[in-house]
């Protein structure tokens, strides 16, 4: 990637607006801001034309943008214009995210984004269908299901690489710390690759204030939690 200079912009530092300076970009990475008369050689001039410069978005759980539900057209066309129409609204990364569905649904969806990329694009968000019924909103409660290792090998089976960020799993039940451990062995200590799994701690029972149990779920490695 080419040294960039981005200069006519409003550059916005959290703290303060700075104008008539130029920001500078070295493998896009923010290496400086200065004059716009003193910018060193080797930069490539950008004028943005007045557009403000500030930090993107990052959101860690949507399901599309616009008329678009990823759930609803699991296609690499439907992650391209979701990334983009994201993109355009200030959201630089993103992780899509499926609500409780089939089996079938999510891993048709770890397909497709398995041949998707994009620099906006972080991975899956599987929000289910291993949930507790009592915590699961408006999740549809006839397609949640008990977790068990063979149903979660079966969402990443015939995947060269699971591209399955955060799976919020039911926690409430000691039975299913063996299947969560399961989890982690064969899908993230033996599945190197461009991405990686993170496996949440969600729509359980737990408290914070039940020491055992969350001391147990740091100890297996969940350092993630949604709606715990």
């Amino acid at each position: 990637m080419k040294k960039t200079a981005l200069i006519g912009g409003k550059i916005y530092t959290g703290s303060e607006i700075i104008e008539q300076r130029a920001l500078l970009l070295d493998e896009g990475k923010i290496v400086g801001i200065v004059d716009e008369q003193d910018l060193p050689e080797g930069y490539q001039l950008l004028d943005v034309k007045g557009s403000n410069i500030c930090a993107g978005l990052v959101d860690l759980q949507l399901y599309g943008d616009g008329s678009d539900l990823y759930s609803a057209e699991l296609t690499l066309d439907s992650l391209e214009r979701i990334s983009n129409g994201l993109i355009d609204k200030g959201t630089t990364s993103y992780m899509m995210t499926l609500a409780t569905n089939t089996i079938q649904v999510f891993k048709e969806a770890i397909r497709i984004a398995e041949d998707y990329y994009h620099d906006a694009f972080l991975g899956l968000h599987l929000e289910g269908p291993f949930l507790n019924a009592k915590k699961r909103g408006a999740h549809p409660e006839e397609l949640i299901i008990t977790p068990t290792k063979e149903r979660i090998k079966d969402i990443c089976k015939n995947t060269s690489c699971c591209l399955v960020r955060g799976i919020a799993m039911l926690l409430s039940r000691k039975a299913h710390m063996a299947t969560i451990w399961e989890f982690r062995r064969v899908h993230i200590c033996s599945m190197p690759c461009r991405r990686y799994t993170i496996v949440k701690q969600g729509w359980s029972e737990l408290f914070l204030t039940t020491t055992a149990p969350v001391r147990a779920l740091l100890w297996m490695g969940i350092m993630s939690a949604l709606k715990l």
